[in-house]
């Protein structure tokens, strides 16, 4: 590694004092060739193209100039493959060459070569980074004459990383430049570009000027956009302002445009929004027609968005009083979404784990330096006079405790904020062991409704599993949620259990002294000992069960939930074996556990017996204390 980094400082050295010793043109023609050959080969043998570039960079290494060419496709070969660090490494071999040759304009491709490589592989700091030191370069070449496709790739990071004024400032500075190469194509591409800035900040008249604008020139000039079509967003303004069926006609036209063109991945786009507007129109039997051209294109692409098909067809076929196709649909979405949240929360850990290698690299490279100005501080003291070595040790002790000082404290404080991440990460993991469980129960519910074709209300039945299983799948997400929040999942929970046993009757309660939408908690805290209550206490009984489930504030500035029942009580068996340790109560504890560790305060809940009345049984009452939290 360390030969290689000498040869190329060394090649680079001899091209700066050499740079003016071009090749000859047939020598030239021979390296044009030679790249050319090897870009035919990028795709299809990988190893063939770089031994071509190899023997085209060889030929060339006289010429600096020359010899980036074949060296940047040999850095797009190996992106091609899937290799981004070698061909990054390449890239960055290139910006030193057009460095030491003084060659701006071939340095400004370089750099946007290098932010086209950070940006499709999801780096989008990086890539912008780069693109705007590819526009400073191409500033200082004598061949500047304004580079509007600069500035609208800049824009579009920026639209993309939602810094919307920053997108908006490119987008104008390169269609006041794109007259200059005198291409109406160009102008009309930033006028969609500008039209979607606009529609973003609801600034519709200016949205709908550009978009205009942009779709007579192409209907003039009889040409189908690529990719941004201004249809798109005349649709989405007409639709805004209640025009469904002239943002319907944009929609159409555009997805018969793009069928006869075979987009798959522009097909699924249009579509998915034209469906859309027609339910919002209720023209459910046309909506249906375009959700499953939009599933079939993303079953193609293998793409997530399916999930929203799954849901829009489930919804659809509802209202269709297709009842076991909407059902069926429901499943797949169902599954998609634990499918897609599983993935998601992977990810966060590996995001997790990489946060934490990085930190620990830092803290090593932090020890390393501390160690090299430890001994450099004390080469200096031997180099002092006698006189003040003293004075000079003594400052030394003095400075290398302050240093340790500091450096102990930043890993104290990164290794309380390590600590603090992990336990939301755990917690977020024991919250999703409920998830399944409730689905689970639900739907086995709801089967029993289609098999007695009972279709109304395995319609209604469906609905509120299909709002409970969004609410926990979202809540699942969130560290916290509004008490409102919390109220209508436990609301839908209660509802889809009171239809499997019809044995039992609840209540909801919150104490006037909270405010629903100000009042924060952890989501679903109480659901598990709300499932006991009903599993346990009301689900066998001879008479008619009450559950009671109440948020109030308390003196100490808490806020205490307590679920109170009409069972048998704790004392009359109602309550599980000793030998059986219930799961969901577990789960509570260990949430609870974390919950203490982040708060530092003890947090805990209490079972007693409620003593509801003499007819009934001394009932079961849980008391669960949390910090009010807004």
């Amino acid at each position: 590694m360390i030969f290689k980094k000498s040869f190329l400082l060394l090649l680079i050295s001899y091209i700066a004092i050499n740079s003016f010793s071009q090749l000859s043109k047939h020598d030239s023609l021979e390296v044009r060739a030679l790249d050319q050959e090897a870009r035919s080969n990028i795709s299809q043998n990988k190893d063939k193209a770089i031994e071509i570039c190899d023997k085209a960079i060889k030929l060339a290494s006289t010429d600096g100039e020359m010899m980036l060419v074949p060296m940047t496709t040999k850095a797009l070969t190996y992106f091609q493959h899937g290799e981004k660090e070698a061909s990054v490494a390449i890239m960055n071999d290139v910006i030193l060459i057009a460095k030491s040759i003084n060659n701006d304009k071939s340095l400004s491709g370089a750099y946007r070569n290098l932010g086209q490589i950070e940006e499709y592989t999801g780096s989008y700091n990086k890539a912008l980074e780069n693109y705007m030191l590819a526009n400073d370069a191409y500033r200082r070449s004598s061949e500047y004459d304004g580079n509007p496709n600069l500035y609208m790739t800049i824009a579009d990071l920026h639209f993309r990383l939602e810094d919307i004024p920053n997108a908006k400032e490119n987008y104008e500075k390169g269609l006041a430049l794109a007259p200059t190469w005198q291409s109406d194509k160009l102008i009309a591409e930033f006028e969609v570009k500008l039209a979607k800035v606009f529609l973003r900040i609801d600034e519709i008249d200016s949205a709908y000027y550009f978009a205009n604008k942009a779709d007579q020139f192409y209907v003039s000039n009889n040409e189908n956009p690529k990719v941004n079509d201004p249809k798109e967003v005349l649709a989405e303004i007409a639709i805004n302002q209640g025009e469904f069926e002239k943002g319907i006609s944009y929609y159409q036209s555009l997805l018969d445009t793009l069928m006869l063109e075979g987009d798959t991945r522009r097909i699924a786009h249009v579509a998915q929004r034209l469906g859309k507007a027609l339910i919002k129109k209720k023209d459910y039997r046309a909506a249906l027609k375009a959700f499953e051209i939009s599933l079939e294109s993303h079953e193609k692409l293998q793409d997530p968005a399916v999930a929203d098909d799954y849901e829009m067809l489930a919804f659809i076929n509802e209202k269709l009083e297709n009842y076991h196709v909407a059902f069926e649909f429901q499943k797949k979405y169902s599954n998609k979404y634990e499918e897609l949240l599983n993935a998601e929360k992977f990810e966060q850990i590996n995001d997790l784990q990489v946060k934490y290698d990085t930190e620990k690299k830092d803290r090593e490279n932090e020890r390393l330096n501390f160690d090299l100005a430890l001994k450099e501080k004390e080469n200096n003291i031997a180099k002092a006079d006698l006189a003040l070595r003293n004075y000079v040790i003594g400052g030394v002790v003095l400075l290398s405790i302050i240093l340790l000082g500091v450096v102990f404290l930043i890993y104290k404080r990164r290794k309380i904020m390590q600590n603090n991440k992990m336990l939301k990460l755990e917690q977020k993991l024991l919250k999703t062991q409920m998830n399944p469980h409730f689905i689970s129960n639900a739907l086995m519910s709801a089967q029993g409704y289609i098999y007695e074709n009972k279709a109304k209300e395995a319609s209604v039945y469906l609905t509120k599993i299909a709002q409970l299983t969004r609410l926990v799948l979202e809540n699942s997400r969130k560290d916290t949620i509004s008490l409102e929040n919390e109220i209508m999942t436990l609301k839908n929970y209660l509802f889809v259990q009171q239809k499997r046993y019809e044995n039992f009757d609840f209540e909801l309660t919150i104490d006037d002294a909270l405010d629903p939408e100000e009042v924060y908690l952890p989501p679903m805290l109480a659901q598990p000992f709300i499932e006991n209550a009903i599993e346990h206490g009301v689900q066998n009984l001879a008479y008619r069960g009450m559950l009671q489930v109440s948020f109030a504030s308390t003196n100490e500035n808490k806020l205490q939930i307590s679920i109170a029942d009409n069972g048998l009580g704790i004392s009359e068996g109602s309550a599980p074996k000793e030998n059986h340790q219930s799961l969901s109560s577990q789960i509570v504890k260990e949430r609870l556990n974390n919950l203490a560790a982040f708060y530092k305060q003890k947090l805990d809940f209490t079972i007693t017996n409620n003593f509801t009345s003499q007819d009934c049984g001394e009932g079961t009452k849980v008391i669960l204390t949390l910090p009010l939290s807004n």
